[in-house]
């Protein structure tokens, strides 16, 4: 086990055998260094457990839970006192400790509950039970049994009580006597007498309150729908007087933070929609159930049907797709301005007869081309250009009775330029060579 046992540097507890190791030194200081499942340990024995027959001295030291859980722990016991985590707890103080699904069976045991049996002269804070049952006699409680000259602060029991004697019980507190104060607490589970009491302690926080000049309740509530206990505690001595500071309320008023005047949601306690939980456990997990409406929108269907004609006809069918209404389509429309230059064609022919012979003529046609050139000016209009289609046409007259001199007369090599208004400035260069052959 790792620490020192001292305040500053605590042993720390990681295993259920290392937490039951604690009633091996009373007085040492402890903390928890992550959550504990106790499912496998069986019952738990309290410490400082009284049997009725062997006395026990009760823990003095600390126990610090430093935001951890202690998880299923069980105690079954046929007899004795003090019952819980921890049975008797003096002059320390327990804090940061978390208990979630706790069983105690103790219907013949007095002082029983989750956290403490019995507590002198200690302070606890910011601790909790929740899930489970405690089934015990008279000054029981879900968090503690029975507290004297305690101060208990920031802490919470959601766990349910079943009491099976005619005296007193809480779902929060069990007894609170002399020089104890309460403050900024709560209990939300179900308390269940099965006797009347005579000492008027049927109520859903704390069944017995000793007095009222050095018993005091501040800002504590308890759910009087879900604990089944509307009516307030009231003060043993006398009994007529109703405890102050002690409020029940609703199960939506407890889980309203405009309830719980005084009560520091900044950085102690976390509310959402439920019961209030402590910040140094975490943010809860909490599942919410909504109902959502969804709207599902489709566009109808379309077909278009188009006749083409190509080398053979055929009927084409085309299936305009299903858009749903959050498509988002954006079209960006340019002008693009196209020119076409003029179809120039001419053709040449040059027959000759030399002496008596006949010439056969034979026509040759040039095949035709063209191109598409894209041009950018300086300004930033795309302009598309075809040029001019030519075709050249020249009779060859082939010479069948001699052969004769020939020789080059005109090579041509001429430029010819020209400018076409209105067609934005565009200008063109003919640049056509000649060659002419001639006897």
């Amino acid at each position: 086990m790792q620490g020192a046992g001292t305040i500053d540097n605590p042993y720390i507890i990681t295993t259920p055998l290392e937490l039951d190791s604690m009633r091996n030194n009373l007085s040492a200081s402890y903390a928890l260094g992550n959550d504990i499942d106790m499912s496998s340990w069986g019952n738990w024995t309290p410490i400082s457990y009284y049997d009725n027959v062997t006395w026990k001295n009760g823990f003095t030291g600390n126990f610090n839970g430093q935001g951890y859980k202690i998880k299923n722990l069980t105690i079954n016991k046929s007899t004795g006192m003090y019952l819980g985590l921890f049975g008797q707890f003096f002059y320390g103080i327990i804090q940061n400790v978390g208990l979630e699904s706790v069983t105690v069976n103790g219907s013949n045991c007095r002082f029983a509950s989750a956290l403490i049996g019995y507590t002198y002269q200690a302070t606890i804070k910011n601790c909790y039970v929740k899930g489970g049952s405690i089934t015990s006699q008279d000054e029981s409680g879900g968090l503690i049994g029975k507290a004297l000259e305690t101060d208990i602060q920031d802490s919470y029991a959601n766990i349910n009580i079943s009491l099976n004697t005619a005296y007193y019980g809480g779902g929060f507190l069990g007894t609170a006597d002399s020089l104890t104060t309460v403050r900024n607490c709560y209990s939300s589970g179900s308390v269940d007498y099965t006797q009347s009491s005579p000492w008027d302690g049927i109520s859903g926080f704390v069944g017995f309150v000793r007095n009222n000049t050095d018993v005091f309740f501040y800002d504590c509530y308890w759910d009087t729908q879900n604990s089944g206990q509307p009516s307030t505690a009231k003060i043993s001595s006398p009994p007529s007087t109703l405890v102050t500071g002690l409020t029940g309320k609703t199960t939506v008023e407890m889980k309203t933070q405009t309830t719980y005047t005084g009560w520091d949601f900044n950085s102690v306690w976390l509310i959402n929609s439920d019961y209030p939980t402590l910040r140094v456990f975490g943010v809860p997990i909490v599942a919410k159930k909504e109902t959502v409406t969804v709207n599902s929108y489709s566009t109808q269907l379309q077909t278009n049907l188009s006749k083409t004609y190509k080398s053979t006809k055929q009927l084409q069918s085309y299936l305009v797709p299903i858009k749903t209404p959050t498509q988002r389509n954006t079209v960006t429309l340019r002008s693009v301005s196209t020119y076409l230059s003029h179809l120039d064609t001419y053709a040449e022919k040059f027959s000759r007869t030399v002496r008596s012979g006949t010439a056969n003529v034979t026509s040759f046609i040039s095949p035709t081309g063209s191109f598409v050139n894209r041009e950018s000016k300086t300004v930033r209009n795309l302009i598309a250009h075809i040029n001019p289609f030519e075709s050249d046409i020249s009779v060859l007259v082939p010479i069948n009775v001699f052969t004769p001199n020939a020789y080059v007369a005109i090579v041509e090599n001429s430029s010819r330029a020209f400018k076409m208004e209105d067609m934005s400035n565009v200008s063109y260069i003919v640049n056509p060579s000649h060659v002419e052959v001639k006897k």
